[in-house]
C-alpha cells in the first residue's frame, strides 16, 4: 500500500490506522520520494514496526541518530517512538506494523514475559544488517511475510505464526539491541522536540529567537534549550543556524541566485556575516562554493 503524507495530531502521533481492531496488522510498500519532499514526516504509533529497504538508500531518524539504510538492510522500531524516513537514493521500502496485543494478551504470561519487557526498556531501534547471522535470519523472515502479504489474500492465522516466529527471533538476541542511553529523552521531550524542529524548519527564513521555537512546543525557553541538549546535545539557536546553513549551501549548489540573495532567504541580514560563519562551518566562502558547484557568476555578489 502506498501513501504519501502522514497525517499526526498535536503530539505527533500518527493518525492513520493499521489494521483492524480485530486484527492489528498493516503492510505497507513505499516510494519514498512520492511523499512530500521525499521523506515521511516524523511520527509515532503504538504499534511496532519492521522496515525493509528494497530498492535504493534511505536514512531513518529516530533521535539524534541518522541510519543509512541500503537495499537489504532493515529495522526495528520499537512502540511510541518518534521516528522519521528520508529518501536518500530511490529509496523504495517494504514495513509492517502490529499492535503489541497481536502477538499476546496483556494479561497473558507470554505479554508478560515476552514483550511488556520491550515496551517499557529504553529501546528505540534495532537495526538489522545480514552481516549478523540471526539478523540474515530476520531479513528473511520479513521477506517472507511480505510475499505472503503480497502474494495471496491475508490468512489470520498464517500471519500470527509468522510474526509470532519473528518475534521470538527477536527476543533471543536482546543483548544486540541498540540503547536509548545518549539520548535520554522522553517521548513527551521527543514529541516538543520534533515540533520545535518542524517550527524552524518552517521558518528558518524570518527573525526567530528563543521564545518564538520554545512557544512553537508551548514551553519555557529553559525547557526548550533542555530538549535540544538532550536529544541533538545542541542548543535550539545552533540548530537554527546549521539548518539555515545547509539549506543555504543548497541553494548555492542548485541555483543561479545570488549570494546576497541567498542569504536574505536563510535568514541572514549581513552577507558578510554569512560569508563569515558559512567560510567558518564548511572550509570555504560561498563564492568559492558557487564557482567550485560551476554556476554562472553573472548574478552573483562579491561576497
Amino acid at each position: 500500500m502506498q501513501i504519501t503524507k502522514i497525517i499526526t495530531d498535536e503530539t505527533l502521533k500518527e493518525l492513520r490506522a493499521h489494521g483492524t481492531e480485530e486484527f492489528p496488522f498493516q503492510y505497507n510498500w513505499e516510494e519514498v520520494q512520492q511523499f512530500d519532499e521525499e521523506k515521511i514526516e516524523w511520527h509515532w504509533h503504538r504499534e511496532f514496526e519492521f522496515v525493509k529497504v528494497m530498492h535504493g538508500i534511505v536514512f531513518c531518524l529516530i533521535g539524534n541518530k541518522q541510519i543509512r539504510l541500503e537495499e537489504g538492510e532493515g529495522l526495528f522500531i520499537n512502540t511510541r517512538v518518534v521516528h522519521s524516513i528520508e529518501n536518500c537514493q530511490n529509496g523504495v521500502i517494504s514495513n509492517i506494523l502490529f499492535s503489541p496485543d497481536l502477538i499476546a494478551a496483556e494479561t497473558s504470561i507470554i505479554y508478560e514475559k515476552y514483550i511488556r519487557d520491550f515496551i517499557e526498556s529504553d529501546c528505540s531501534h534495532i537495526v538489522l544488517r545480514s552481516d549478523m547471522e540471526w539478523q540474515e535470519q530476520a531479513l528473511g523472515k520479513l521477506d517472507d511475510i511480505f510475499r505472503t502479504c503480497s502474494s495471496k489474500k491475508l490468512c489470520e492465522l498464517d500471519m500470527h505464526i509468522r510474526i509470532c516466529d519473528l518475534w521470538m527471533l527477536l527476543c533471543s538476541h536482546r543483548e544486540a539491541l541498540v540503547k536509548m542511553e545518549k539520548l535520554g529523552i522522553s517521548l513527551r521531550s521527543q514529541s516538543r522536540l520534533r515540533k520545535m524542529m518542524r517550527y524552524i524548519e518552517t521558518n528558518y527564513s524570518e527573525k526567530l529567537y528563543l521564545e518564538d521555537i520554545a512557544q512553537a512546543a508551548n514551553i519555557s525557553k529553559s525547557e526548550a534549550i533542555r530538549c535540544f541538549q538532550m536529544g541533538m546535545q545542541i542548543s535550539p539557536v545552533e540548530y537554527l543556524n546549521q539548518y539555515r546553513l545547509y539549506q543555504a549551501k543548497i541553494e548555492l549548489e542548485t541555483t543561479e541566485d545570488s549570494i546576497v540573495h541567498i542569504a536574505v532567504g536563510a535568514g541572514y541580514d549581513s552577507s558578510s556575516y554569512f560569508t563569515r560563519i558559512f567560510k567558518r562551518t564548511y572550509g570555504i566562502t560561498p563564492r568559492e562554493l558557487r564557482r567550485k558547484s560551476g554556476k554562472t557568476e553573472e548574478h552573483v555578489c562579491s561576497c
